[in-house]
């Protein structure tokens, strides 16, 4: 529980900026964030350092910028993200 409230949070406030995107973006969206939540709450909680979650938050962001250009390169990046 104390890593799985956390998480769900984690994946919901990610959620937000989302809300016009289609449906099958704003569900791989909640899942990535879902599990990238477990993953920090996990580390954090087994090596008391927030150090490894800063990281791992930080190569999914990446990631995540990654996608979303090839997404727009490809003509698919069509909706417009709340600020």
């Amino acid at each position: 529980m104390a890593v799985a409230l956390p998480a769900l949070l984690f994946s919901l406030v990610h959620m937000a900026p989302y809300r016009s995107a289609p449906p099958w973006y704003t569900a791989a969206v909640l899942a990535v964030a879902l599990a990238v939540g477990v993953a920090a709450g996990y580390y954090r909680a087994a090596t008391g350092s927030i150090l490894l979650p800063i990281l791992i938050h930080s190569i999914v962001n990446l990631g995540g910028i990654a996608a979303v250009r090839r997404m727009i390169a490809a003509g698919l990046g069509n909706h417009k993200v709340a600020a």
